[in-house]
């Protein structure tokens, strides 16, 4: 069974959703807005839970290479790593600007990385 056809337009498609959100939020600035915030969180969310279930399918049922799992388990630890530093971004008054700096980049990161080992587990 090959949910690659099925869940990769869903997959680009919620990124670009969360980076454009993102972007919206970061112009916004503070107090964020409930409703985009909670629609990022969300986006992130599914994300997230659609990267794991396509990659422990391809997993299960096709030959992937070194690489693509590199690649695949680099974009898990950045989809966590993101996920804490926007936990701290979104609670806290006063945050320290290196972990804005770094919410940026591993969200990106997850994005090309998740996407990349996707296209690569065809």
């Amino acid at each position: 069974m090959n949910v690659y056809n099925n869940l990769v337009f869903p997959f680009i498609s919620l990124c670009l959703i969360s980076l454009i959100i993102g972007i919206m939020l970061t112009i916004k600035g503070r107090p964020y807005s409930s409703v985009l915030s909670t629609l990022h969180k969300l986006s992130s969310f599914t994300i997230g839970v659609l990267f794991c279930f396509v990659f422990y399918n391809n997993l299960r049922h096709s030959s992937l290479t070194t690489l693509t799992i590199v690649l695949a388990v680099g974009a898990i630890i950045f989809f966590i790593v993101s996920t804490v530093t926007g936990s701290i971004l979104i609670s806290s008054e006063n945050v320290n600007p290196v972990t804005k700096i770094n919410h940026r980049i591993f969200s990106i990161a997850t994005y090309l990385l998740g996407i990349i080992s996707i296209f690569m587990s065809k």
